[in-house]
């Protein structure tokens, strides 16, 4: 995530939690989020907001004329493979997150 502005992703954090929402779906990973709005709570936001202290997210600007121009077919390429590598962190952080939350539940519950 903390790349995302140079690859042109930058998040929102509406953003953020309707990923999350979305990938825990898609993986079908067991989950609190909001089903009716399709997504992630602000307790989810919060707790990652807080072990990640040094993201922050902010309202994306346009992209300007001279990034959009620069577009061509090494930089659409290179952008697709920063994408793929986004998403692979973001699943293997869901399933992280996920397996904590369960820990640190269980371990209340006792």
């Amino acid at each position: 995530m903390k790349d995302l502005i140079n690859y042109y992703l930058p998040l929102t954090k509406k953003e953020l939690v309707k990923v999350a929402y979305d990938l825990a779906v898609k993986l079908k990973l067991p989950h609190r989020f909001n089903t009716e709005k399709r997504m992630a709570g602000k307790h989810f936001y919060y707790d990652f907001m807080a072990r990640h202290t040094d993201l922050s997210l902010r309202t994306s600007e346009s992209t300007n004329l001279i990034r959009a121009v620069s577009f061509n077919k090494s930089q659409v390429q290179i952008f697709f493979y920063n994408l793929k590598k986004f998403i692979k962190f973001t699943v293997l952080f869901l399933c992280f997150y996920t397996i904590t939350t369960k820990r640190e539940s269980a371990c209340r519950k006792s």
